[in-house]
Parts: C-alpha cells; structure tokens; sequence
C-alpha cells in the first residue's frame, strides 16, 4: 500500500559547498545542522568538478577529468581524425569533451579531453570509429554538432591506500602533493588480499568487503573439444593491437550465477594459465575459435567468499 505523499519540506536540504582547498579544492554536501558529505572534486586550473580517472586496482596516480565531460564519439572525416560532439539541440555543450584513440587504442589507455569548440554547421555526414574502421553515421538534425580543441592537460593526483597496522582493509586517499586528502568514494583496499574491495550483502546475507575487478567469467560459449560437447569458463581479456604492452592479469574474476532469491549471486574465482586451441558452436558446425586482439585464460576454482573480511553498515551520532 502506498501512503499520502511526503511534502519535500519535510526532507533535509542540501547545499553543495565552494571548493576547499588550494588547485584541486573538494566539494561537499552540506546541511543546515552542520553534517558534511565530501562529494567532489574541483580543478581550479580548469575550473571544473573533477572525478579520479585512472585504469586498474593497482594504479598509484589518476588524473582528475572533468565530472560533466561528454563521450565525442563522432568524427566529421572518413579517417576519423576529427572528433566531433553531438548533443541535443535543445541543450548547452559542456564545456569540455573526451575522446580515444581511433582504432589504436589500448586497455589501458586513459581518455584525453578537449575544450569544446564553437558549434558546426550541420555537417552532411558524420562518421564513427569502430575497431581499425572509420564507418559512416546517420546525421541527427534534432542534434547540434560541436568541434573540439587540442588536448587539455589535467590535473595529476597521488592515488594511496592507508597503511594503519590496525586494519586489515584500508581507506583509499588522494592526494595532491599538498594539502589535499580525499577518501575513495567507492572503494577500499584489503592489504591481505592486496586487491580493492567493495562492501556487498552476499547469498547468505553476510556482508564483506569483497574484491572486484570489473572482469567476468564467460561462460557457456567456449568448449575444450573439436565437436562442442566440453563447456569450459574462461577469462578473455582484450589486448589491444600488438603495438600494446601486456594486459595485467586481475587478481579475482567473477562468475554470475543463475539468481534464485532476493541477492544475485556470484563466486569469486582466479584466473590460471593462458588457454590454447578453443572452440564454439556456429550455427550447427563446432567451429576453430580464432582470438583477435584478445588473450584467454583459464579459471581456477571457486574461492569462498569467508576470506574476506565482514562489514557493517553503522550511522554517525
């Protein structure tokens, strides 16, 4: 049953705090009775909010991107060279904008940003990466089509987990050389486990602070015999064109489960030896699986989730 509406007087009102701090100066929402929630980031030298933007569990330094950029997906050439953005026509352009590398890119390449230009006249065709390709896009006349700048250069951070002998997981920080000292909003760090963590409610409605490296299992496509009747799970991780240095490994992958209460469920497992000749099911032939910028591991077994550490939820007085 659904009661009466609440009036939104009766919620608590917020206010997002000017920066404190010297060139990269954090924001917080704050309320009348004195509470303070540290959210963002600001870059005074671009004078923008800020997000971290780094790539793996183990990266010690991030830059800090600007927090409302948008993806300049588009290219206005048929090399895709010249990036373009594309946003509603009834909507202003952020003033900054980011890009990768067309068809050269590598995992871990980070993206590079750029002041937004003056608007374009409607072009007659726009383009869009895909892989080593350039292929031709559809031109939205409800949208307004913008040029970028040169490259932008952020804002570099230190990225540090605490080192308190008293905890087993500790709070992520970073930090900017000065007096800057801003906890990860999202993630911890378990110095057992030397792997980040985030605290979630389990199957057996434990919650632990459990490592998670964005990288799944796949499962159910890939066999180990000429005639498709062995699944194997395996962990296939993209490489990038040759020119691009070894991928790292993750520490732990995930394997989703079929969900059959209220929790999805998962198993936590480790990667193990690069695999060789794989198979799939094509159509009703059990065809030769051929990698393309790809390398693919094996995976160990399940780990259980009682290695790492319990959590509670605990509110501040």
């Amino acid at each position: 049953a659904v009661t009466s509406e609440v009036d939104t007087s009766q919620l608590v009102p917020l206010a997002l705090s000017a920066p404190m701090g010297d060139t990269i100066g954090v924001r917080s929402w704050t309320s009348p009775d004195g509470a303070a929630l540290p959210t963002l980031l600001h870059d005074s030298t671009t004078n923008t909010d800020c997000t971290p933007q780094y790539y793996g569990d183990s990266a010690t330094t991030a830059a800090c991107a600007p927090s409302d950029a948008l993806d300049a997906y588009l290219d206005r050439d048929m090399t895709c060279t010249q990036p373009t953005l594309d946003i509603a026509s009834t909507c202003s352009p952020p003033p900054y904008a980011y890009t990768y590398p067309s068809g050269t890119s590598c995992p871990e390449d980070l993206a590079s940003y750029h002041a937004v230009g003056t608007k374009m006249t409607t072009p007659a065709t726009v383009y869009e990466p895909f892989g080593s390709l350039c292929l031709m896009d559809g031109v939205d006349m409800t949208e307004s089509y913008y040029s970028l700048g040169s490259n932008v250069s952020l804002s570099q951070l230190q990225r540090t987990p605490d080192t308190l002998a008293s905890h087993r997981v500790q709070l992520i920080h970073y930090g900017d050389g000065g007096s800057l000292h801003y906890r990860d909003p999202t993630y911890l760090y378990d110095s057992q486990e030397m792997a980040v963590c985030v605290p979630e409610q389990l199957s057996d409605n434990s919650i632990r602070c459990v490592p998670d490296s964005g990288i799944q299992v796949t499962t159910g496509f890939f066999y180990s015999d000429s005639t498709c009747r062995t699944a194997i799970d395996v962990v296939d991780l993209y490489t990038g064109p040759t020119s691009c240095a070894p991928v790292t490994l993750p520490q732990y992958v995930r394997k989703y489960l079929a969900t059959t209460g209220c929790t999805e469920s998962f198993e936590l497992h480790q990667p193990t030896t690069e695999l060789g000749t794989l198979y799939y099911e094509n159509g009703s032939a059990c065809t030769k699986y051929a990698p393309s910028e790809e390398v693919i591991y094996g995976v160990g077994p399940a780990i259980s989730t009682s290695n790492f550490v319990t959590a509670a939820i605990t509110t501040d007085n």
